[in-house]
């Protein structure tokens, strides 16, 4: 970084390009927020602008109370919102697929309906606040309920909060919730002081499942941890880059992981460089194509008779027509709140409390934009049947030359016309995903339609 810095940048007026972000899908839970640098891999590099991030947290005054005078003499300390957002274009690298960064969030954005996972921490309860000593067989904890879920055996940790004391993974055999214990199925092999130690562990994930959620780690900003795309959308123009923007939320900020950024900087930068020669993928190169689709009409007749299209209107739209296309996965989440710290110290609970303690979604949304031309000769009226794919010739595929995206069953809405003096009359027909089944993941599928 000694090559990016002089003495008239020393201070941080530094532009956006200073910065590295880096996504990491390892998980990373409440309490247990950690990042490895020697996992990173250049793939995990994402080449954004426009990066952008919103710490809120409101200290607002109360009512106003008698006896006050002009100004107010109390305030409040509201909950912590995290978010953030950043812009990308998408890009092709020479093996001819799509950018490891995209698709990494593209399939976060397909799983983020599932929210955050959830951790169990508790605190240890001794006598005294005595330590335990090496060979101990079974803990007494503070919240026990959140384990009795647990399948035994499973794995624990014993974190240290603060202090010099050595961190230890052990088996958890069997839970008493009378007497809120755990038992082990070996003795600790190190000594635990109650008031630096919370103990921790995490529901196990079948290997088949992917998880939604991510880290994201700045020189700027530090770690952000458990984070999910709330919203990604893809904006196609001919003519103009494709461009793809992200709105994330997240649970927590550590700063001290600027002063590891800091000082891997160079070798991040190492990584960076393996990236292959790529090219942004243009908007001119966008095809649509109809997929098939499930029989069935839901008692709605088809275009065959419909007073709609007894003119020149057609329900097929050709890809040289189209001004833009738009897709949007919206996941409408937000923050869980709860009393949440295993903090021992009051003040940080507190502060640690006002944080989110999870994310959840509302429901997944995605949907669709499509624009087009639509000239009276020859004849290409092209319409759309306020309906499902199945009365609509099917639902519809977005090539981008090197991957394709399908959304096989989808509702079309009615069609928007604007007919300018000055222009060519502009047609736009919206589209939402529909599914048979209880959950739909869409697929960056390959293609190779050039």
């Amino acid at each position: 970084m000694n090559d990016l810095r002089s003495q008239y940048s020393a201070l941080g007026f530094n532009p956006g390009y200073y910065d590295l972000l880096i996504l990491d899908r390892n998980v990373s839970l409440d309490p247990d927020f950690t990042f490895d640098f020697n996992a990173i891999e250049y793939t995990s590099i994402l080449n954004v602008e426009n990066l952008n991030f919103q710490f809120s947290q409101e200290a607002s005054t109360l009512e106003r109370f008698a006896g006050e005078g002009a100004d107010p003499n109390t305030f409040g300390l509201g909950k912590a919102d995290f978010n953030g957002s950043f812009n990308m274009l998408l890009k092709v690298p020479s093996t001819g697929y799509v950018d490891f960064g995209f698709a990494h969030l593209f399939d976060c954005a397909t799983l983020a309906y599932k929210g955050t996972g959830t951790s169990f921490s508790s605190r240890l309860i001794t006598s005294n606040n005595n330590p335990v000593g090496i060979g101990t067989t079974f803990f007494t904890i503070d919240n026990i309920a959140d384990f009795k879920s647990l399948t035994t055996p499973f794995q624990m940790t014993l974190k240290k909060e603060s202090g010099s004391e050595t961190a230890e993974t052990v088996t958890v055999s069997s839970v008493d919730k009378t007497n809120r214990r755990l038992y082990l199925n070996a003795g600790t092999a190190r000594t635990h002081t109650p008031s630096q130690t919370y103990l921790w562990a995490s529901a196990t994930n079948p290997g088949t499942n992917r998880e939604p959620s991510f880290s994201l780690v700045s020189l700027m900003q530090g770690l952000l941890s458990n984070c999910l795309v709330d919203k990604l959308v893809i904006d196609c123009k001919p003519g103009q880059d494709v461009d793809i923007s992200c709105n994330f939320k997240f649970t927590n900020i550590n700063r001290k992981y600027q002063i590891d950024m800091f000082s891997s900087f160079n070798n991040l930068a190492l990584q960076n460089s393996k990236y292959k020669a790529q090219r942004a993928v243009s908007g001119s190169e966008i095809r649509i194509n109809n997929t098939s689709y499930t029989s069935g009409g839901f008692g709605l007749t088809n275009a065959i008779g419909q007073p709609f299209f007894n003119g020149f209107q057609g329900i097929g739209t050709t890809s040289f027509l189209v001004k833009e296309i738009n897709i949007s996965i919206d996941n409408q989440l937000e923050h869980v709140y709860a009393l949440h710290s295993v903090s021992n110290d009051e003040y940080v609970r507190r502060r640690e409390n006002l944080k989110p303690h999870a994310i959840i979604s509302n429901g997944r949304k995605i949907e669709g934009t499509i624009k087009y031309v639509s000239p009276i000769a020859p004849w290409t009226l092209a319409e759309k049947l306020a309906g499902p794919s199945s009365i609509n010739n099917g639902g519809i595929e977005i090539d981008f030359g090197t991957f394709k995206i399908s959304f096989p069953e989808v509702v079309w809405s009615g069609s928007k016309a604007d007919s300018p003096l000055q222009d060519n009359q502009t047609k736009e027909i919206k589209f939402l995903v529909t599914t048979q089944k209880l959950t739909n993941i869409p697929v960056l599928a390959f293609s190779n339609s050039f």
